[in-house]
């Protein structure tokens, strides 16, 4: 494949949490990395980072955060779409609730379990493709994609009476997109349906088919 590109849409950091004495006070932000493109083709390859973060005043033992997270395609090609997640604390990701909708995910090693009609999670980091949630459709111009998770729950306790605010830590959510376009960017222009968003994706990081 020549010159196709590979556009990192942004770089989301959406929950700091910070202990001052003994009160736990939240200061939610957002900061974006602007889009890098490639302008050698007459094509945008362009997603944005849809998200529902509601601001958060204190952490408390036991926490639940309102995080919605989707991807719009903002270009002028059909494409598809990847999602990297992680917790800047493995401590606190080891204690997270992952929930989408009526979908709750009680551990973090769940949560990278899921194949649903719409989401699937690669955890072979011996290849390129490992490490980020991936779109299993073709997101069309203008479309949004359903959300990969709804919220974000973190339980400190030990037990229920445990109340120990020296275990709140402080910790950042991050959340970036990749996308890479539907057709091929060689002599051949072959163009990627829905059921072939592995293919697209191991072509785009020279991946050998198996």
């Amino acid at each position: 494949m020549k010159n196709k590109k590979l556009l990192i849409t942004g770089i989301i950091i959406l929950t700091s949490l910070s202990l001052i004495s003994i009160v736990c006070i939240t200061n939610a932000y957002l900061s974006a990395v602007d889009p890098k493109e490639n302008n050698f083709t007459v094509t945008k390859d362009v997603a944005q980072i849809s998200e529902s973060f509601p601001e958060v005043s204190k952490q408390q033992m036991y926490n639940e955060f309102t995080k919605e997270v989707k991807v719009k395609n903002t270009g002028t090609t059909d494409c598809f779409v990847r999602v990297y997640v992680d917790f800047s604390d493995s401590r606190v990701r080891d204690k997270a609730k992952i929930e989408n909708g009526d979908t709750v995910y009680n551990t973090w090693a769940d949560f990278l379990n899921i194949n649903t009609d719409d989401w699937k999670y690669i955890s072979d980091t011996s290849t390129k493709l490992g490490g980020y949630f991936y779109y299993k459709k073709v997101l069309l111009v203008g479309d949004t994609t359903p959300t990969l998770f709804t919220k974000v729950k973190v339980d400190y306790r030990d037990n229920a009476s445990d109340s120990n605010i020296d275990k709140i830590t402080d910790f950042d959510i991050i959340v970036y997109s990749e996308t890479v376009q539907t057709t091929e960017i060689d002599e051949s222009g072959t163009v990627y349906t829905d059921s072939q968003w592995e293919t697209a994706w191991k072509s785009f990081l020279k991946i050998p088919m198996t």
